[in-house]
């Protein structure tokens, strides 16, 4: 607690000899110590009251401020706004629906050539055996379109990830430079175009199949590190470890879905059977 204490000092005035007593502040040691140090003590419980509401306003617009930093900065017409939906879920859905499309972009073709190229066992081949004579398998149903080696058939699987592994270290830096949501969403766009592409490709010439196939997983490879972009801008750290993971939960959603449905499209005539599986989830990402 502050003391105070008064005393006098005596001053001359003009050079003459009335004096004039003017009070002096002095301070006890203990104070000029805290002073010193750069401390303030508060002197009443009432000031004490006073700078514990001060610090909780203060540390209250510092958690506001923070909180700002990861709410996008947009106006009312944002096609991302939702009146009933915070921002960063609509975006966490549309990334879980972007995975699900990549991820059908990317297994269809797996299924889809069970229906494109015959099963080895069913070639034309000659077998000599005892007590059987010669016999001969028949030849491969007329509606399988390709006779690829499984060799060729490798490099029609894995040409997806040739163009994929190229991607994966330059989409961070893009999704920095144009936007996390404009990488992501490009990406798409033009990996499902390239799919609509793929039957013509592939009854054009097996070079061009390959290539699409290239460029689709080309155009893929960005997807992944530019939706690591959109965590960073939209998704406050306290959120970070549940949201990212169930939008990426799409892809395992989209190996589910696609499998099934393309086995289905196979073994029907719509749109030319196996072609479907294609143009359907082509035109769906689209």
């Amino acid at each position: 607690m502050v003391t105070r204490r008064e005393s006098t000092i005596l001053v001359t005035v003009n050079g003459s000899d009335e004096d004039q007593r003017l009070p002096q502040l002095s301070y006890d040691p203990d104070q000029q110590q805290q002073h010193q140090n750069g401390r303030i003590v508060p002197s009443t419980a009432k000031e004490v009251e006073q700078g514990a509401i001060t610090s909780a306003n203060e540390n209250e617009k510092t958690a506001k401020s923070t909180t700002n930093e990861y709410i996008a900065e947009s106006s009312l017409t944002d096609p991302l706004r939702c009146a009933a939906m915070p921002a960063r879920y609509v975006v966490a859905i549309w990334a879980f629906f972007g995975f699900l499309c990549l991820y059908a972009l990317r297994v269809n073709i797996s299924v889809a050539i069970v229906a494109m190229v015959p099963p080895q066992s069913a070639l034309n081949q000659s077998v000599r055996s005892c007590p059987v004579s010669n016999t001969s398998s028949p030849e491969p149903p007329s509606h399988y379109e390709f006779d690829w080696k499984p060799s060729t058939q490798g490099f029609v699987l894995g040409a997806f990830f040739y163009g994929y592994i190229l991607t994966q270290v330059i989409g961070g830096n893009l999704a920095e430079k144009f936007g996390g949501k404009w990488i992501f969403s490009g990406c798409i766009l033009i990996a499902s175009i390239l799919t609509l592409l793929t039957p013509l490709a592939a009854r054009a010439h097996l070079g061009l199949l390959i290539a699409i196939r290239v460029l689709i997983g080309l155009f893929s490879g960005p997807a992944f590190p530019s939706a690591a972009a959109l965590w960073g801008k939209w998704i406050p750290p306290s959120e970070r470890s549940t949201i990212p993971p169930v939008s990426q939960s799409g892809t395992n959603f989209g190996i589910i879905f696609t499998t099934p449905l393309v086995s289905f499209m196979n073994n029907s005539s719509f749109l030319g059977g196996w072609p479907s599986a294609f143009y359907v989830f082509g035109n769906k990402t689209v």
